[in-house]
């Protein structure tokens, strides 16, 4: 008797495992229970979204509007030619089945936008705000197919508003140009013309070469009166403009000729 018991203890046959392994097969129902009721909702929770909205059609889209103060919001014609990009359909796409951030990021794709915000408006409408790049160079030549902001990305002239044809041109540049690309050669010439823009009006800068690492050749109108052809350091000092300003203030006082000026040594100014 007593080797028969130990038999049955060993097989895991005694209540206590039994009750155990009931348990285990009751959790288990549970679990999968619990998991089919979550799967049955979530496919329920998809059916009332497609129901109620990605197939409703008072959500269709109706009116797409553009906020922009550049070339996208310019004419009908932009317009219309930014929708056929981001292949959206009014009339006919659900307002619902339209996701923001993917619009967004297709707009920002756009060489000449710097950012974007989406929004939905209920019931219908897709309202869209752009921020363009503001052009800052012709490259290659003026009236060029190509322009450049202040952050070096190249974009397409006739997608920029408000193009001057006094622009600074950009030569030198040995590089296949195109657009939507960013050239990091052009920082320091860029980072140069904006510095003259915003705290030297009178300057005016007609061209810039960066064929030479090391240094940027400028021809520059200074006042409407009188052209300069100046050599500066690539990697620019903040007073180096001012010691630019001040000989050629000079030099009119005194009514010197010269109009050629190296700043590559130091801060020194050579005229010839």
């Amino acid at each position: 008797m007593a080797t028969r018991s130990g038999k049955n203890n060993s097989s895991g046959n005694t209540p206590v495992q039994r009750q155990e392994r009931r348990k285990l097969w009751r959790g288990v129902i549970v679990l999968a229970a619990l998991l089919l009721l979550l799967v049955a909702i979530g496919f329920l929770l998809f059916w009332l979204n497609c129901q109620f909205f990605d197939r409703n059609a008072r959500f269709t889209l109706n009116h797409i509007t553009i906020e922009s103060t550049g070339y996208w919001g310019q004419s009908a014609e932009n317009r219309a030619e930014l929708l056929r990009f981001m292949r959206l359909h009014p009339g006919s796409d659900n307002l619902f089945a339209i996701d923001p951030a993917k619009v967004r990021e297709q707009i920002k794709s756009i060489p000449n936008v710097a950012d974007a915000t989406v929004e939905r408006i209920l019931p219908d409408t897709l309202q869209l705000r752009i921020e363009e790049r503001v052009p800052r160079a012709f490259l290659g030549y003026s009236k060029s197919d190509f322009v450049v902001d202040a952050n070096t990305m190249v974009m397409l002239s006739r997608q920029c508003f408000g193009v001057h044809p006094r622009l600074p041109v950009i030569v030198g540049l040995r590089d296949e140009v195109r657009e939507g690309v960013m050239l990091p050669k052009l920082a320091n010439a860029l980072d140069l013309i904006m510095r003259i823009h915003r705290s030297f009006p009178e300057f005016q800068v007609v061209l810039a070469s960066v064929s030479q690492p090391d240094r940027i050749f400028m021809i520059l109108d200074y006042r409407g009166r009188k052209r300069y052809q100046v050599t500066l350091p690539a990697e620019q000092k903040p007073e180096l403009l001012d010691v630019l300003r001040s000989a050629i203030e000079d030099a009119l006082r005194n009514n010197d000729q010269r109009t050629n000026i190296n700043l590559l040594f130091d801060g020194s100014v050579v005229m010839n």
